[in-house]
């Protein structure tokens, strides 16, 4: 695959393009914002690694590294939930999706003005706590600048994932998260390897090695099963050839987990949320904790699990509503009718939307279960063995789920490749 990938030249010109954009974005990552001492706001982040781990990681290193990406694609996250979020209340926000290319236009416009001024927000209230904080010391001028410079940063990222989205593969916000989270595993598996390898005699060297690595591989395991896991509906379709039907199979695939990585990215993004807004005024309490994942299971102090409750509730929350935005089944239901479709036995309209949901609505707690599940392993391990480390659960089930939705888009390009040359 690795060598027809570079042999068909807009796939290999897709894949630089990515790699270009992986270079640039880690660059930018350890470019500093004027006017500011990093080495202080680093050892501030190294005494607070709990409260802002998870922000840490989603931003590859450049909130500690006081870079010019220090918001990274947070803003846009929140920007995303927002704006689904108000789509329930308000209906003409979703319908400008469906609106065509001029109502699509529209949205993208409110996705990025909602971008910019949240990226303005998070800049000043990073600004307020570094300060609050005795790390900087600025004058009008120079806070203005490092506001810009931190809102820039921020535009520039949504800016890449969308070139990555239209000259690369899978999604561009995706991967850019992936890739800040890659970047810090080296950090993390070393930091692993301190507390819990070096030191210790060969045995038990061993036997934590074999520990960790199990994990690690397990979870891989169940992402990919989890991805592939789906339930597939017959359809037949009806053509008229004179007076004469002709009817011919097909089916529609729908997957267990058809949100995809999506619940658990706006899951622990909307957590790490209060401990922003409490650094912004003055700091964070003993309360953090509930909102930490590396203080969850722990068995020195079980209270902060409760936390951990809310996160569930959150993923199978966003489970269920971004289910309903990317597979809506009355949509479904109206373009197979549109198309002479039909699932066998059932009649088309209301009737094929009531069978769907029937299908679709378990199918979603079947998936979110699992994709809790999945992400609750490496938890456990964390907050029992107080691993203190950003890359858990969470993060290698947005980086796997990202690794395989992308290495399928590459598929199918070469397969339609195949199919073109070959006729």
């Amino acid at each position: 695959m690795l060598t027809k990938m570079f042999k068909q030249k807009d796939t290999r010109n897709k894949l630089l393009f990515i790699l270009f954009s992986i270079i640039i974005l880690r660059i930018g990552c350890y470019l500093p914002v004027p006017f500011v001492d990093t080495n202080s706001v680093k050892s501030f982040f190294e005494s607070n690694s709990d409260g802002f781990s998870l922000l840490n990681l989603f931003t590859g290193g450049s909130l500690e590294n006081f870079s010019i990406l220090s918001l990274s694609i947070t803003p846009y996250i929140t920007a995303s939930i927002i704006i689904q979020l108000l789509g329930i209340s308000f209906p003409k926000i979703e319908e400008l999706q469906k609106d065509g290319e001029s109502g699509k236009t529209t949205y993208n416009k409110i996705m990025k003005l909602t971008t910019v001024g949240l990226s303005i927000i998070e800049a000043i209230g990073l600004l307020i706590t570094y300060t609050r904080n005795g790390l900087i010391s600025l004058n009008a001028w120079s806070a203005i600048v490092v506001v810009i410079s931190f809102t820039a940063g921020a535009m520039f990222l949504m800016w890449l994932g969308d070139e990555i989205t239209k000259h690369g593969f899978g999604n561009g916000i995706s991967i850019i998260l992936a890739i800040n989270i890659l970047s810090r595993i080296p950090k993390d598996l070393y930091s692993l390897y301190q507390m819990f390898i070096q030191g210790k005699d060969v045995v038990k060297m061993i036997l934590v090695a074999l520990v960790i690595i199990s994990i690690i591989l397990i979870t891989i395991l169940l992402v990919i099963i989890l991805d592939g896991a789906e339930r597939v509906i017959p359809i037949n379709s009806s053509k008229k050839v004179g007076t004469v039907h002709n009817f011919a199979g097909s089916n529609l695939p729908i997957k267990v987990n058809i949100a995809g990585v999506v619940p658990i990215i706006f899951a622990s993004t909307l957590l790490s949320m209060p401990i922003m807004i409490a650094s912004f005024f003055g700091g964070n309490g003993d309360w953090s904790g509930y909102f930490s994942q590396n203080s969850w299971f722990n068995s020195m102090n079980w209270k902060y699990t409760i936390g951990y409750i809310a996160y569930a509730i959150l993923v199978v929350f966003f489970a269920y509503f971004y289910t309903q935005v990317t597979f809506n089944t009355t949509e479904v239901a109206t373009n197979l009718k549109k198309s002479g479709q039909m699932i066998p036995g059932i009649r088309p309209g209301s009737s094929t939307v009531e069978y769907l949901d029937n299908i679709v609505n378990p199918l979603i707690a079947i998936g979110s279960i699992w994709l809790l599940f999945i992400v609750t392993i490496p938890m456990v391990f964390n907050g029992s063995f107080n691993a203190s480390v950003s890359f858990g659960g969470t993060s290698i089930v947005i980086v796997v789920g990202v690794i395989i939705e992308t290495v399928n888009q590459i598929k199918g390009q070469l397969t339609t490749f195949s199919h073109a040359k070959f006729i």
